[in-house]
């Protein structure tokens, strides 16, 4: 005697080996869109966990699936082909399975190698469908299978019969008249009948089925020959030989089983960090495998969430928002859950379930209300210490120790701070820095790129040989108080690490202004050679060389000639490099004057030079004597280092 809710454990367990269908051809409708998620015959069969069936309760309608049938043709099955037992039914005889033989087969008549004495396992919940065959060596009048299924639970009613289905009709109405061979070009001593999953049994339904058959030596039953028995809490008994179990996407009707949820900033978490005035917050719904395997996707998921806003009577007000992406195993909101203002309460759930043709939500999981408070928090913790101690400052390759960090020339360094406290955000973060070249310099800020709310980071490019970068980090909270970090220090020199590839080297441009005897950035400079020319612009930190796509590394150029353009001021000049193998890396400085310049020379009185409206090229080749001396003072120990091209 079995006690039922779903369907129950038969006293022989056997496993259902489950269908394999991935030859099947790209279906229409609800398969095509969900196939990519799970193909046919992909699933890992298991034994059905659903809670024990004990108390089923039906509420007053029943679950009515509509769907399209995938109309298999008869005569593509052929029951002798596949039922390959010896069956012998004679008068008097009431063992079903001596009399009858019965096997199973898929959509196209090749065999499952179901067991059948008795059946019952997990059918893929991609499964289409499958036949039922029996043959005797009797001719056969007629032969009917029962039927009797009950669907995926509802939400607090339990699980619920499916329309012409109904356990409660299992020997009765619910049988189903199978195709006896004469109707089907078959033997007369065969019938089939095929279970159309895809049309009347949706993933999570529980079936139940046994055989009658009428022949000229008798009627039997295959109930009669097992006597399994199922118990229903509203006072009736079924008689199943075979039950199957259609799998669900989700292994129990408890959400806590299937599913982890998790916030940002948490707030499902002890401690909890209850988000500020200016922190939307993102939940991430996660599957979970019980059994310790892998976890299965999740087809889609929903929150419907409420904001009681405080100060107006509790007024609440209600949100939708779908989970993404589809059939993943980790899935967050669309749209996060958007700030509100300190003492906002907000409550949630979530509910899981797989799209089906024909009935929009079917096997759905809900959860259990999730609630959280907005604070009134969110500035730095110590608002008047260093930043060192309000966050945590990181870099890639490490500078942030005492004194001066010495790399490689060309070696970028990525820098990041980081706000442990999940409601502690920033407003804004940057790296205020200072360069200097040989006594020439740029002072400025870059912003630092928002990782998340509480996490920036930046990229310093690589710098030219002999070169320094003094640098600090500064952020602000959501009050808009600035905490800056200490200065840092890192110079570059020597050769590239990586060395250069062989046969290739790279160079960097300076323009110095020798109105302000700073370095200009933003200044833009074309590389180019009779096939090829890229475009590029000083950076802020007042040095420019060609970079890959990621942005922090020079770009390698093949030895050779190539022609650098200048643009500054309004004036364009142009000079050939060339890069070799005894030259592979170097800096070409270009001097400007963005105003008029008075030059002192040994002269027996001063000459005032006045470069051209915006742009004042000094070139090397000058004859005027004492401005050539003047550069040549001011250049002279850049000039001992690197290769520097004057105009």
């Amino acid at each position: 005697m079995r006690h039922v809710g779903l369907i129950g454990t038969a006293a022989l367990t056997l496993v259902l080996a489950m269908m394999v269908l991935s030859n099947l051809p790209a279906l229409s409708g609800a398969h095509a869109a969900l196939g990519a998620a799970a193909p046919f015959g992909s699933a890992t069969m298991r034994a059905p966990n659903h809670p024990a069936p004990s108390h089923v309760q039906y509420a007053s309608g029943t679950i009515r699936p509509e769907r399209v049938s995938v109309s298999p043709n008869p005569n593509s099955v052929r029951p002798s082909d596949v039922c390959t037992n010896t069956p012998n039914w004679v008068s008097g005889s009431t063992n079903f399975f001596t009399d009858v033989d019965v096997c199973f087969s898929n959509l196209y008549g090749g065999s499952l190698n179901f067991p059948t004495v008795p059946l019952q396992g997990n059918l893929s919940q991609w499964a289409l469908g499958f036949w039922v065959n029996i043959s005797s060596n009797v001719k056969i009048f007629a032969a009917n299978l029962c039927l009797w299924a009950t669907s995926w639970p509802t939400t607090g009613l339990g699980p619920q019969p499916v329309a012409g289905y109904d356990p409660s009709q299992w020997n009765s109405a619910d049988c189903k008249s199978m195709i006896v061979g004469t109707s089907s070009g078959q033997n007369p001593d065969t019938a089939s009948y095929f279970v159309d999953c895809y049309k009347y049994f949706y993933p999570g339904t529980n079936l139940s089925f046994m055989i009658k058959v009428t022949s000229g030596v008798g009627q039997i039953y295959s109930y009669k020959t097992l006597n399994e028995t199922e118990s229903y809490s509203s006072g009736y008994t079924t008689y199943p030989t075979w039950t199957v179990y259609v799998q669900a996407p989700f292994a129990s009707y408890n959400f806590t089983n299937d599913f982890r949820v998790t916030t940002t900033p948490s707030v499902l978490t002890h401690p909890s960090y209850p988000p500020n005035p200016t922190q939307n917050v993102q939940v991430t719904l996660s599957s979970f495998n019980e059994s310790g395997g892998p976890p299965e996707p999740i087809p889609a998921a929903y929150a419907v969430y409420s904001v009681i806003t405080p100060g107006k009577g509790g007024y609440s007000t209600a949100y939708s928002v779908s989970f993404g992406p589809s059939n993943d195993t980790v899935m967050t909101l669309n749209s996060p859950i958007q700030h509100q203002p300190a003492g906002t309460l907000v409550s949630f759930n979530i509910t899981a379930f797989r799209y089906w043709d024909g009935a929009s939500h079917i096997d759905q999981v809900t959860s259990q209300p999730f609630n959280f408070t907005f604070s009134s928090g969110g500035i730095l913790p110590q608002p008047n210490a260093p930043l060192e101690v309000n966050a945590i400052l990181s870099s890639t390759p490490s500078v942030f120790v005492p004194g001066v960090t010495s790399l490689p020339t060309g070696t970028s360094v990525n820098v990041s701070v980081h706000e442990p406290l999940e409601n502690v955000t920033f407003t804004s973060a940057e790296v205020d820095f200072k360069f200097t070249d040989h006594g020439a310099t740029t002072i400025g800020s870059i912003p630092m790129t928002a990782a998340n709310a509480n996490t920036s980071f930046a990229a310093l490019p690589g710098l030219p040989s002999n070169t320094s970068l003094a640098f600090s980090v500064v952020v602000k909270d959501i009050a808009g108080d600035a905490d800056s970090s200490g200065v840092y220090t890192f110079a570059e020199t020597g050769s590239p690490v990586p060395a250069l590839p062989s046969g290739q080297g790279f160079f960097f441009v300076e323009v110095y202004d020798v109105a302000t005897n700073h370095l200009v950035a933003g200044a833009n400079f074309t590389v180019e050679n009779l096939t090829w020319f890229q475009d590029a612009q000083i950076s802020p930190l007042g040095f420019g060389d060609l970079l890959t796509n990621a942005g922090t590394q020079p770009d390698y150029l093949s030895f050779g000639t190539y022609y650098l353009t200048v643009h500054a001021f309004g004036a364009t000049v142009q000079r050939p490099i060339t890069l070799s193998g005894t030259n592979p890396e170097f800096t070409i400085t270009f001097y400007v004057a963005s105003s008029p310049v008075t030059l002192k020379t040994s002269a027996p009185s001063p000459v005032l030079y006045t470069m051209g409206g915006l742009v004042g090229i000094l070139a090397a080749g000058v004859t005027i004597i004492p401005i050539r001396r003047w550069f040549q003072e001011r250049r002279a120990k850049a000039e001992a280092e690197q290769r520097r091209v004057t105009l």
